[in-house]
């Protein structure tokens, strides 16, 4: 199975939720291919910077002037549809763009999810329910999730 990762490089802590999102990727999905990290930024940060931020082999910047989820949806599908999970940060830009995106694609999506596992070729997302007081465990039935 292959994975993708979607950054905001329009973020200040950018840096921070590539490592965070990297982890969990190598907590979760140690096996799984890397494929990309796609990083939509608004071209003020340095280039080589937004690219030596990615932990993959391949990045992708998407550039856009300012914050409009309509147009990053509108170009977003076409480098995500041969993943089986895309990974995003658990911020407000990824929060609202990941639900979205999963329906344009077809796929299933599940924001603040804590881990992801494969077993027998399904995919399943843990989550804290409840104020946190139980842990929650869902079959992703939709591809990409």
């Amino acid at each position: 199975m292959k994975y993708k990762m979607i950054l905001n490089g329009c973020s200040g802590s950018l840096a921070v939720r590539a490592k965070e999102l990297y982890k969990f990727a190598l907590d979760n999905l140690g096996g799984w291919k890397a494929e990309t990290t796609i990083i939509i930024h608004d071209g003020q940060a340095d280039r080589q910077w937004l690219v030596d931020t990615a932990f993959t082999d391949r990045c992708i910047l998407l550039k856009i002037g300012g914050y409009h989820p309509e147009t990053i949806l509108n170009v977003l599908p076409g480098y995500c549809r041969d993943a089986d999970v895309l990974l995003c940060p658990g911020d407000y830009f990824s929060e609202e763009l990941t639900v979205r995106l999963a329906c344009r694609l077809g796929g299933g999506s599940l924001v603040s999810a804590n881990a992801l596992r494969a077993e027998g070729g399904k995919i399943f997302c843990d989550k804290k329910v409840y104020s946190q007081q139980l842990r929650a465990v869902f079959e992703m039935v939709k591809s990409p999730v």
